[in-house]
């Protein structure tokens, strides 16, 4: 008996080590130190700063303070919006000169950023969908987009198929990244548009 009570008294004290969230009335444990990619991984703390109150419901987020940023634009897929959109069981949206973006991951590997996404003619997920990755110093000037993945199995651009969606032809998606024993992996999946 005496060891049942030391043992609960052990998962008491480790419970509370970790602190419990006033908005998390069930009691599980949260780990809200600071986040790091290698030496904290774990953190569920997504966001910090002198400006963010402690009861996080008293937020106006009509009246956030702006944040300095810069972007850049990785692979522009809009089209020449002066080419009418075609009259075929495509949608409306799917211009002959535009595509699509989407799927798209980030990561910090090796000093360089990496991003992945999938990219496809029209509208999204559509047959002959290939993943495409580019790579910067500094997250702002980026290299030439380049295909990760070849061309799905017969639903390249001369396929029938190509730029639909059924169970003919095929399309890849990107899945994200995966850093292992210092290596970067790209994931995608291939399946039925």
């Amino acid at each position: 008996m005496h060891k049942l009570s030391f043992l609960l008294a052990v998962a008491i004290a480790c419970s509370m080590s970790h602190g419990v969230n006033a908005d998390n009335p069930s009691g599980q444990s949260f780990n809200l130190s600071h986040p790091h990619p290698v030496t904290n991984p774990e953190s569920q703390l997504m966001l910090r700063g002198a400006w963010v109150p402690d009861e996080t419901q008293s937020v106006d987020f009509d009246h956030l303070p702006l944040v300095p940023a810069e972007y850049a634009v990785i692979s522009d897929v809009r089209g020449d919006r002066s080419v009418p959109p075609r009259e075929t069981t495509r949608q409306k949206a799917d211009y002959e000169s535009g595509g699509v973006n989407q799927h798209n991951y980030l990561v910090h590997h090796n000093g360089e950023f990496w991003a992945m996404w999938s990219d496809g003619p029209g509208v999204e997920d559509r047959v002959g969908q290939r993943v495409k990755f580019s790579k910067s110093p500094d997250g702002l000037h980026w290299s030439q987009p380049q295909h990760l993945s070849p061309v799905p199995p017969e639903s390249g651009p001369d396929s029938p198929h190509y730029g639909t969606r059924g169970s003919e032809g095929f399309r890849y998606i990107s899945r994200g990244f995966w850093q292992r024993d210092g290596e970067l992996l790209a994931l995608a999946s291939l399946d039925e548009a």
